[in-house]
């Protein structure tokens, strides 16, 4: 257990550690670095990867393939480079130079093997099997985006951005991977935004504290009022498996910190860390590995009857998930906000019924997970 006085909080606050392992990678002035937050021990990995030209918020991770992907800008030849290490080594995996301008604050999608990121004036996705650039959409106008305040759920295959509207206010946007299409998500100023894709609930930092948002009902809940806002912009990351959300926090002077919020309870654990530590941290989770490779063995398609549907009830067939799980069943509209959202404690192997309530006509989608096997589709309602 630490003490630890935070600047600008006006007391103090009592630290825990966690106690099941739990790892971040990122970069930092003195190369490639992880970090064990239930010890608070840190190391360099490769020397050979600094922090330089990297700018701050543009990472993300591949947690099927363990690759920490971040990017850099040459100057000498203008373009951007994309960047895959190796999560457990720090090893260089691979160089991949796009246009300039084209790939800001990216963020991975393992479905498709493929990031996403903000041009001034376009979305834009590069696929890392087939190492092509297209632009999904095209905007009127400038994209401003907050640097280093992205999420992805790859659940709904929805990016979500902080847009820059004044000096004073800002506004969390959720693009449609595939389409470009964006929503506003009225949210005033939630910075460094990190999304459960299995409840749908974005987690952020603003004015009030850390704080929540409920994508289906609009919820909005202040979880810890204490949070420190001297945090580096961009420098967050979530651990689903425990349910905390980390990033790091400068005391102004004092040194730095990765902080860990509990998101149930807002109870508070941090590690001290050498200043410019970390830059884009990202968490890792080494059991990934097994988990993703029991999804690609089975069939990812869900299969639901009726489809169309006019009725308010639907059928979803359920093999291929383990027995004795509860299974979790999200239904997403086509701008990628939850309608419902259902836990079936004992499911019938032969199928469930799902009611879809009063929600209009449109395109909805459909995913069924156990926490292991996710499966999803598409729902069409007339």
């Amino acid at each position: 257990m630490k003490i630890i006085s935070l600047l600008g909080i006006g007391c103090c606050i009592l630290f825990g550690l966690q106690s099941n392992a739990q790892t971040l990678v990122g970069l930092s002035d003195s190369g490639f670095v992880s970090m064990d937050l239930t010890t608070c021990s840190y190391k360099i990995l490769n020397r050979g990867i600094t922090s330089d030209n990297a700018s701050d918020g543009i990472s993300t991770f591949d947690a099927r393939n363990q690759r920490y992907i971040w990017e850099t800008h040459d100057n000498a030849s203008h373009n951007d480079i994309i960047h895959l290490t190796d999560a457990a080594t720090g090893k260089s995996l691979e160089d991949d130079t796009v246009p300039p301008l084209r790939m800001g604050e990216i963020e991975y999608d393992p479905v498709n093997n493929t990031i996403y990121g903000l041009g001034n004036y376009t979305f834009n996705a590069y696929n890392l099997s087939t190492h092509t650039l297209s632009t999904v959409a095209t905007y009127d106008s400038v994209v401003s985006v907050t640097i280093g305040n992205t999420c992805f759920d790859t659940v709904t295959e929805t990016y979500y951005f902080l847009k820059s509207n004044t000096k004073s206010n800002a506004f969390l946007m959720a693009v449609a991977a595939h389409t470009g299409k964006q929503t506003l998500i009225n949210i005033p100023n939630m910075a460094m935004p990190e999304i459960d894709k299995s409840t749908g609930i974005l987690y952020g930092i603003d004015d009030d504290g850390f704080v929540s948002f409920e994508l289906s009902t609009k919820k909005y809940t202040v979880i810890n009022g204490l949070v420190p806002m001297t945090y580096y912009m961009g420098m967050s990351t979530y651990d689903a498996r425990h349910g905390t959300y980390i990033f790091s926090y400068s005391s102004m002077g004092n040194g730095d910190y990765v902080l860990e919020i509990d998101v149930a309870t807002g109870n508070l654990s941090s590690c001290s860390i050498p200043q410019n530590y970390f830059y884009d941290l990202e968490y890792y989770d080494k059991a990934d590995t097994t988990q993703s490779s029991i999804n690609q063995a089975l069939p990812r398609l869900l299969r639901i009857f009726p489809n169309p549907s006019s009725g308010e009830n639907f059928s979803v067939a359920t093999e291929g998930f383990a027995t004795g799980l509860p299974l979790h069943v999200l239904v997403y509209n086509s701008s990628g906000i939850l309608e419902e959202s259902q836990t079936i404690a004992n499911h019938n192997p032969s199928g469930m019924d799902i009611s879809l309530g009063n929600h209009g006509p449109g395109l909805y989608q459909v995913i069924v997970h156990d926490g292991i096997t996710y499966k999803s589709a598409k729902l069409e309602r007339y």
